[in-house]
């Protein structure tokens, strides 16, 4: 989610557009390439979820480098995007790492730096989430939580090298609820505030159940506003409802499979029972 944060300041700072076309910030791509940093952030810039044909492809493809749960390298990405047609830019939700990753890299190349230092200046720093980094401290190192994928399955530290707003920062629920704190109006003189609502605001609507805002999936049969995520043996879940200043983050030290939603229901029954009982 600092990703989309970073964004949504950068854009009310002048430095970065919504509608800025990709191919601003890559060479390769055509200068009005149809893709702008709205669809990367709201992922409907054409890039695939799930692809079985690519994923049967990587098997046999060992000298491409690709980020774990990435179906794409970064040339690879592009050259998909060089293709994508126009027509299919901006119409459907298709949940991107890739199209993450590619944010972070042109917002943090835009401020000519790498998107640590980028989300550190911006945002880690100023809101004091001392514990919220890329490159872990030795104290810090020593402090997280081995991570899991099954019963007694201890997963390897998670190495992301070339998309790392895709999964790359770690953080403790207290840096989170400090983050989280800002949408939720607690600190509404906050001069993030307003930016960091924009990214609450549905940019793309999916139909009468959700809608996308700037990296949140906005649920509008109750109004709640969500992010998950997870990688290697972790898996997190950010809600809140702003209408009512309630909000919660659960991190895990455990990845269940794909299809699991336990932590989403949970961090919903959470977010429910303490709205009802407010």
């Amino acid at each position: 989610m600092l990703s989309y944060s970073l964004l949504s300041l950068l854009v009310e700072k002048g430095v970065v557009n919504l509608d800025d076309s990709i191919g601003k910030y890559e060479q390769a791509l055509q200068i009005e390439h149809p893709v702008t940093l709205k669809h990367l952030s709201t992922h409907t810039s054409g890039l695939p979820s799930i692809s079985l044909i690519k994923t049967i492809m990587n098997q046999f493809d060992k000298k491409t480098y690709r980020d774990p749960y990435c179906l794409f390298g970064v040339q690879e990405a592009i050259t998909y995007l060089s293709k994508v047609s126009p027509g299919r830019v901006g119409k459907v939700f298709r949940y991107s790492n890739e199209g993450m990753g590619l944010l972070g890299r042109y917002l943090a190349q835009k401020l000519g730096t790498d998107l640590e230092k980028a989300l550190l200046e911006f945002i880690c720093q100023p809101l004091g989430m001392q514990d919220t980094t890329i490159r872990l401290s030795l104290d810090q190192r020593n402090r997280l939580v081995p991570g899991y994928a099954g019963k007694d399955v201890n997963q390897p530290e998670l190495a992301m090298k070339v998309f790392e707003g895709a999964g790359a920062l770690r953080s403790t629920v207290t840096d989170m609820l400090q983050f989280l704190s800002v949408y939720l109006g607690i600190y509404a003189d906050h001069p993030m505030s307003k930016p960091f609502h924009v990214t609450q605001q549905e940019h793309i609507s999916q139909g009468k159940s959700f809608g996308v805002g700037l990296g949140w999936i906005i649920d509008k049969r109750n109004g709640i506003i969500w992010h998950n995520g997870s990688t290697h043996g972790y898996s997190s879940f950010l809600g809140c409802d702003p209408y009512n200043s309630i909000g919660i983050v659960i991190l895990s030290n455990y990845r269940p499979n794909l299809m699991d939603d336990t932590l989403n229901r949970i961090g919903y029954e959470i977010l429910t029972q303490i709205r009802e009982n407010k």
